[in-house]
């Protein structure tokens, strides 16, 4: 499950290669672009990954650290989009924080300085009204919520490898597949009924819904749901007018890629979940064998590998080839998003 947090951070300024009057600051796994002179060594900062939501508008509280020029400069560089507030109430309006090159150098974020009395380690999302953007799907008919199925069937999130990157190691046996920009799905088949939902709810059934259009054009799902009554496929649903990659379909074109099944209490190892639905759909493998950090990065950027895609990759996810589980993150299941295309949000 996803943490969203907005933590506070020891800042160690080192030397950018290209220019003097920068430096650069990683945090975890990212790695920050600040003038040289905005911060002093061993102070604390905040640290605002990438697809967070700065407030256009902060309340007295955050205008203590997102000063005004902070603000001009993100009108100046970042969409305006809505997010869900951090108390999971409502929304906000504010900036989408990106991904840019300065001098050579990617920039993976935002640095603040750290509010009065804050310690390190602590998260200050709430406090500073920060919220997490998710791309709107398609909101045709066919999107209402409907009843949960009285089967458990887990939400599906997953953590940034730049904030665990150290869970991963030498000699670990892993798969490498594609991440596809797409909708989350879940398909269910209960023993009397279908189930098809998003990432965040089941969906009534409708013949504009992408979930249910989903289950019927992807060949051989229904046969399989029926044949495995309450084990659920998770996959990205993509195409045509679910997000801004189409992946070379047109006209509300959709396809189905799996990525997991969870079987009533557990999810299934890759290889298992691969042999129990092979005839099925699933993401593209990208690379299976002993983790390597520069065989990761090479991966990270680049050219979808979806026949006709004929646009960049979102990125890549990484897991373990056997069911493995860390202390702090559970499930050793990772994403690692491009710089490139988290360039162009």
């Amino acid at each position: 499950m996803s943490t969203h947090k907005v933590e506070v951070v020891r800042i160690t300024l080192e030397s950018h290669p290209n220019a003097d009057r920068l430096a650069l600051v990683h945090i975890h796994g990212w790695q920050v672009v600040v003038g040289k002179d905005e911060f002093i060594d061993g102070t604390l900062g905040v640290y605002i990954a990438p697809d967070y939501v700065v407030p256009q508008e902060p309340d007295e509280t955050a205008k203590a650290v997102i000063l005004p020029s902070i603000l001009e400069m993100l009108s100046r560089n970042c969409k305006l989009v809505d997010a869900r507030h951090p108390s999971g109430e409502g929304y906000i309006r504010g900036y989408r924080i990106k991904v840019k090159k300065f001098r050579g150098e990617w920039s993976q974020g935002l640095l603040l300085r750290a509010p009065f009395n804050s310690v390190e380690g602590q998260d200050v999302m709430q406090l500073l009204k920060i919220g997490h953007y998710e791309p709107p799907i398609e909101t045709t008919a066919g999107s209402e919520a409907d009843i949960s199925p009285e089967i458990h069937c887990p939400k599906f999130d997953v953590e940034s490898l730049a904030q665990f990157n150290t869970v991963l190691h030498s000699g670990m046996e892993i798969v490498i597949t594609e991440k596809i920009h797409g909708a989350q799905a879940r398909f269910l088949y209960d023993g009397i009924r279908f189930h098809c939902g998003s990432k965040n709810e089941w969906k009534k059934e409708h013949p504009s819904s992408i979930w249910w259009r989903a289950l019927e054009t992807t060949k051989g799902l229904k046969a399989w749901l029926q044949s495995h009554p309450g084990i659920t496929i998770y996959g990205e649903i993509y195409g045509s007018g679910v997000q801004d990659l189409s992946y070379g379909l047109k006209n509300r074109d959709i396809r189905l890629a799996i990525f997991d099944i969870w079987d009533k209490n557990r999810f299934l190892s890759y290889e298992e979940a691969r042999t129990a639905a092979n005839h099925l759909p699933w993401v593209p493998e990208l690379y299976r064998g002993s983790y390597t950090e520069e065989r990761v990065k090479n991966l990270i950027d680049g050219a979808s590998i979806i026949p006709m895609a004929g646009h960049l990759k979102e990125g890549i996810v990484i897991r373990t080839f056997d069911e493995l589980k860390d202390p702090l993150l559970g499930r050793i299941v990772l994403k690692a998003v491009s710089n490139t295309y988290l360039e162009r949000a």
